[in-house]
């Protein structure tokens, strides 16, 4: 009776299904063109920022990250101590290992 039983369980005729479905459905945003303005003010700010590095004060941004799958994105908010500049890459290293693109910081709280 069991092994009877057996041959009416649940399958998964496609499989990759359910995960493309999931992936269809999450949504992502398109990246925000900033102004003039809020360039020199994310600019001036950064300036500062990099200035004060041997500060150590933990600072605030707004960051947008490009989804890998899709066109878009997301904006994530990070808070860390930035402890070091890299020029030639346009990178921000945080305390905690993290690296912030420069070009993909949207906003900065001081």
């Amino acid at each position: 009776m069991e092994e009877r039983a057996a041959q009416f369980a649940p399958f998964a005729a496609l499989s990759g299904y359910d995960e493309t479905l999931a992936e269809a459905a999450r949504t992502t945003h398109p990246r925000r063109t900033l102004s003039d303005e809020e360039k020199e003010c994310i600019s001036e700010r950064l300036a500062r920022i990099i200035r004060d590095i041997p500060a150590r004060e933990e600072r605030t941004f707004v960051c947008f990250v490009p989804d890998r799958a899709k066109e878009g994105g997301e904006y994530v908010t990070v808070r860390g101590i930035v402890t070091g500049y890299d020029e030639y890459a346009k990178t921000l290293t945080l305390s905690d290992g993290r690296v912030l693109m420069i070009g993909d910081i949207q906003s900065v709280e001081i």
